[in-house]
């Protein structure tokens, strides 16, 4: 067990030792400051506080919301900003926090079980299939087989439907920034189905297509031309730029293509999925996406637009994600993204530099 497991096993046993039987103590003040700060927002039950706080450390966030007493009026600046890549996650199921206690928040993720005990396993299984993909990118060394993919029999029909509401919770394409209600929104599968079924989903049950269909780590508002453009291209030959359409020539974002990278290892670690040659190759190389701009305009953008976007160019940066993380030769510290491209914490510069690939928030 390498340190970074062994932190996090003390952590989830002292958790159970002492928030299982207690009420939310530390949780923080609807009102206060703690929250302003903060990207992500963990909202749970009393019961399931214990998972709460450790969904909290995995994010490295400090804003811990009780469902308890949630009144749109006193939610914290955090949870009513309408900045791109603010995020909150539910600890519990539906029984126990409810949609009326969402109190119109936009929930990213939803961490549950049957009851209180499956909920914290789920919590913790989650907390290390993000510690486990980032550990194997520091290194460079994804984990997958390398097989020869199953390439017959695929139809979309063998999945059923995603269940997601990605495309009318979010406002910018995840691979290009850009405004989704201006130029389209689709739900895309970071890892495609026919992509799945060829890496190893065709020996799986129907019951288990249909919850990889929906499986909230997987999906992701994209731009409509970017996500038909990409189709059932996997790592090996994406990213590309759009090839034609009204986006002909658009590319992901260098940040993206980094953070695409790793929710493909993240998804094919948890599902057990394999890569072929050049995937493996591809999500090895450390040169990938070095090539591609740090931001991206939509080509039908018009001289006017780009003019005014000139006009603001001397406005105040501001914060549009954050990560918390570590690595080799660095403690556990945080990276904030900003607007005109800069990334604080270690001089990093650009933010595919700070290797927190998917733990970009």
């Amino acid at each position: 067990m390498n340190l970074r497991r062994l932190s996090a096993a003390i952590v989830v046993l002292a958790l159970f030792a002492v928030g299982l039987s207690a009420g939310p103590a530390g949780a923080h003040d609807p009102d206060g400051a703690r929250c302003d700060a903060e990207t992500e927002a963990v909202l749970g039950d009393a019961a399931d506080w214990a998972a709460v706080e450790l969904a909290g450390w995995v994010l490295g966030t400090k804003c811990l919301l009780d469902s308890g007493d949630r009144e749109r009026s006193t939610l914290p600046s955090a949870t009513r900003a309408s900045y791109d890549g603010q995020r909150v996650t539910v600890i519990g199921g539906t029984a126990a926090v409810p949609a009326s206690k969402l109190s119109g928040l936009s929930v990213s993720e939803r961490l549950s079980g049957a009851d209180r005990l499956e909920t914290m396993r789920a919590v913790v299984a989650w907390a290390d299939r993000i510690q486990a993909a980032q550990a194997a990118m520091d290194v460079g060394e994804t984990g997958l087989a390398v097989t020869a993919e199953q390439a017959s029999g695929y139809a979309r029909d063998k999945f059923g439907d995603h269940n997601s509401s990605l495309c009318s919770t979010q406002t910018r394409g995840w691979y290009t920034g850009l405004s989704l209600s201006e130029h389209g929104c689709d739900v895309d599968h970071v890892v495609s189905l026919k992509e799945a079924w060829e890496s190893g989903a065709h020996a799986w049950t129907a019951s288990q297509r249909a919850r990889f269909a929906s499986d909230p780590a997987n999906l992701r508002a994209s731009l409509s031309c970017v996500n038909r453009s990409k189709g059932d291209k996997d790592a090996g030959s994406w990213p590309v730029a759009v090839a034609s359409g009204d986006c002909e020539g658009l590319t992901p974002t260098r940040g993206a293509c980094s953070q695409f990278t790793t929710v493909t290892v993240a998804v094919k670690r948890t599902w057990g999925l394999s890569v072929d040659a050049a995937e493996d190759a591809a999500l090895n190389s450390q040169s990938r996406c070095k090539n591609l701009p740090e931001t991206v305009t939509h080509p039908n953008d018009t001289a006017a637009n780009r003019g005014n976007e000139d006009e603001d160019e001397d406005d105040e940066p501001i914060r549009t994600g954050s990560c918390t993380h570590w690595h080799a030769g660095a403690p556990k510290h945080t990276h904030v993204r900003y607007s005109d491209g800069t990334v604080s914490g270690h001089r990093h510069q650009p933010s595919s530099s700070t290797k927190c690939g998917y733990l970009w928030r």
